[in-house]
C-alpha cells in the first residue's frame, strides 16, 4: 500500500523573502542578462512587460536564487533542475545565455538537468526518446540502447 504526502515546497524550502542579500538578486539578475532590463527600477509602478525569453531568463534567475536558499540551508545538497521546453521559442541569443547559464550554474556544478525538448542539444550525457507514452530508446554519448 503506498501513501501519498502533500509536501509543499515551503516546507522544505524556506521563503525567499529577506533569504538573500540585495547584491545575490542584483548578481543572478547580471548572470542572466536582465538587469539593464530592469533598472531604472520604479517600485511604485509595475515590473515593465518582459517579452518571452525575457520571461524564461526571469525563471532562470528565480532557480539560482532557489538553488542558493537551498544551500544556505543545507549544504551539500544538489537540487534537481527540470526544464520543459525551456528553449523552444528562443532567439539564437537568449537561448545562448540560458544555455551558458544553465552549464554554468547547474551542469558544472555538479546538477542534474533533466531537459524535455524537441531538439538534441549538445553537452547532454543521455538523451531518453519517447513516443506515445512510452521510452523508445535510450542513448549516451556515443551509444544507442534500444528498449
Amino acid at each position: 500500500m503506498s501513501k501519498l504526502y502533500n509536501v509543499e515546497h515551503t516546507d522544505i524550502i524556506p521563503k525567499p523573502s529577506s533569504s538573500l542579500p540585495d547584491s545575490a538578486l542584483i548578481a543572478a539578475l547580471l548572470k542572466t542578462h536582465l538587469l539593464p532590463h530592469l533598472t531604472p527600477l520604479d517600485l511604485s509602478k509595475p515590473l515593465p512587460q518582459l517579452s518571452t525569453g525575457q520571461n524564461q531568463l526571469f525563471a532562470l534567475t528565480r532557480a539560482l536564487l532557489q538553488v542558493q536558499i537551498i544551500n544556505q540551508h543545507s549544504q551539500g545538497s544538489k537540487p534537481i533542475l527540470l526544464l520543459d521546453e525551456a528553449t523552444s521559442s528562443l532567439d539564437v541569443e537568449t537561448e545562448a545565455v540560458m544555455r551558458e547559464v544553465i552549464r554554468e550554474e547547474f551542469t558544472e556544478k555538479g546538477h542534474t538537468v533533466i531537459a524535455i525538448t524537441h531538439r538534441v542539444v549538445e553537452g547532454m550525457d543521455v538523451i531518453v526518446w519517447l513516443g506515445s507514452g512510452r521510452v523508445e530508446r535510450v542513448e549516451r554519448v556515443g551509444s544507442v540502447v534500444e528498449i
